[in-house]
């Protein structure tokens, strides 16, 4: 193996958001695998079912192609971790420390309403961009019809992360594996889907990509990663333009 060099461009960070079973833990571990990980920390736990693996937001760094890169996973804004009478807790100290995931113990944690925690979550993902990460990674599977719930998710995304988030979004289109296997165009696919989806399409200024998370060869995905970071340096060079 080469030996590791010191990142030399500007760190990048990446925000995934989502709805539950759309594959952002899946796309955050194909981020982070195609690099070298900052630590041996474990991979973003997946869950096997449309139940949440993510309650919490949680973050790993990992050096890309001479970059540092910060993947930040966050749960479904539609369903917040409940108690066990079924209220909203709040997450704890430690799950708002570096690596963002809890420890074993389960203490007890005051309870909030919904509003008050996607409030209390969103700005919790704010503050570990440093105020406004590079690329908002919106997680949508290709394989399924878009629904109102996932549309309702990006409206309050927008609003809770800034009226300008589309200036960094791009959309990932999970499940490649269909497309690649039934052989479809996704672009013409893309002619043909809902109001909602063309609306979130456009605001990201059409930029999307496919993963495959479930592709076998590591090459393959270091290369659907490799796109991603075009597009993501494409922002950043854009918006460093609009800075000067």
């Amino acid at each position: 193996m080469a030996e590791s060099k010191e990142p030399t461009s500007q760190p990048i960070t990446l925000l995934l958001v989502g709805k539950t079973g759309n594959g952002k833990s899946s796309t955050a571990n194909t981020i982070v695998e195609a690099g070298t990980l900052e630590n041996s920390s474990a991979p973003f736990a997946v869950a096997h079912s449309f139940n949440s693996a993510t309650t919490t937001m949680e973050w790993k760094e990992c050096e890309l192609d001479g970059r540092r890169v910060k993947v930040i996973n966050t749960p479904d804004l539609a369903s917040p971790p409940l108690t066990n009478d079924g209220k909203i807790r709040s997450p704890t100290t430690s799950e708002a420390s570096k690596g963002g995931k809890s420890s074993s113990k389960k203490p007890n944690r005051p309870t909030l309403t919904k509003n008050k925690w996607v409030e209390s979550e969103t700005q919790r993902w704010i503050k570990e961009a440093k105020g406004k990460p590079t690329a908002v990674l919106l997680v949508i599977r290709c394989d399924m019809r878009y629904t109102a719930e996932e549309y309702a998710i990006f409206r309050q995304l927008k609003e809770e992360l800034g009226g300008n988030m589309e200036d960094n979004l791009v959309v990932v289109f999970t499940m490649g594996d269909f497309l690649y296997r039934d052989g479809v165009d996704l672009s013409k696919e893309l002619e043909t889907v809902c109001d909602e989806l063309k609306e979130v399409l456009r605001e990201a200024k059409e930029r999307y990509v496919v993963f495959n998370n479930k592709s076998p060869d590591p090459e393959d995905k270091k290369t659907q990663v490799k796109k991603l970071l075009q597009v993501v340096s494409e922002i950043a060079t854009a918006e460093k333009a609009e800075n000067r």
